[in-house]
């Protein structure tokens, strides 16, 4: 199946699916930026999502998903967290192509 590139896999923090090796992959190729932006937002996405909740706002998509015109990628694809790289078009309810329990 092609993904639609609807971006609804991504409509959650970052930092939720950086794992231990892809922060030493990061190390690695020197992108410290990447090593930052997560240990910033794990830092910060505790106070901000009970903000959110408490408000009724939604919670943001992660910082690396990006808009064109009316498609959704990302920015860091090549470099994508393990867990995104793992993910599967149609494997979750969210993910528009599903169809549920085969």
């Amino acid at each position: 199946m092609e993904c639609k590139r609807c971006g609804k896999c991504c409509f959650e923090s970052f930092y939720r699916h950086v794992r231990p090796d892809d922060l030493a992959d990061w190390e690695a190729r020197g992108r410290t930026d990447l090593v930052k932006a997560y240990e910033d937002e794990k830092m910060t996405r505790g106070a901000i999502n009970r903000e959110m909740a408490e408000s009724g706002m939604t919670l943001h998509a992660c910082r690396y998903l990006k808009k064109d015109e009316d498609r959704f990628r990302c920015e860091i694809y090549e470099l994508r967290p393990l867990t995104c790289r793992e993910f599967t078009v149609g494997c979750l309810r969210l993910c528009p192509r599903y169809k549920g329990k085969k």
